[in-house]
């Protein structure tokens, strides 16, 4: 993720994402428990553009193990999903339940308790970035839970989601010719 982000301190990632660009960024999310913890922030700024969040995988989704459900802290108090229904619901499905393999939707649930704390419902962009493996069943899987994840969670969330592949598809004609993109192209996407 540093690999493909810290490049961008310095330049403008617009049109793809815009304002000053953070790592780890942590947000309270009105639970007790560890803040959300986003690998890359994007502050937003200007008319338009509004905060937008990333979270990384590269080889979390294809490790299988432990479920992803949030513990009963996070509904103990109702006031922290008031805005948030359709992600309630979501959440409260996952105790108990394998629906989600590959996908960390509790761990994305706590980051969209706290970007909502922050900024307020629809008022950012959860980007989840993730590294597709070719012809991989467990990749496939992914995708389709990734998808299903935003069904469920379009009412109260801009959620968005893209590969790295076509991330760096999209980032290729703003460094065409540097040294960063040869090295992300030899180490990623050769």
């Amino acid at each position: 993720m540093c690999n493909i982000f810290d490049y961008w301190r310095g330049h403008s990632l617009s049109p793809l994402l815009c304002g000053e660009i953070r790592f780890e960024q942590k947000f309270l999310t009105g639970v007790r428990s560890k803040p959300a913890n986003l690998d890359v922030f994007f502050s937003g700024g200007h008319s338009g553009c509004l905060p937008t969040a990333v979270e990384s995988k590269f080889t979390e989704p294809f490790q299988f193990g432990q479920r992803d459900c949030l513990r009963p802290s996070y509904f103990r108090n109702p006031e922290v999903w008031k805005e948030l229904p359709a992600c309630r619901c979501l959440a409260e499905s996952l105790t108990g339940s394998e629906r989600f393999e590959c996908l960390k939707a509790g761990q994305l649930l706590k980051h969209i308790l706290g970007l909502t704390r922050a900024f307020g419902k629809k008022r950012f962009t959860l980007f989840y970035l993730w590294y597709d493996v070719a012809a991989s069943n467990a990749s496939r899987q992914h995708r389709e839970e990734i998808l299903e994840f935003g069904n469920l969670i379009a009412e109260d969330v801009l959620f968005r989601s893209e590969t790295y592949q076509g991330f760096f598809e999209h980032l290729s004609p703003l460094v065409a010719g540097t040294a960063y993109e040869a090295y992300l192209r030899s180490r990623y996407f050769s």
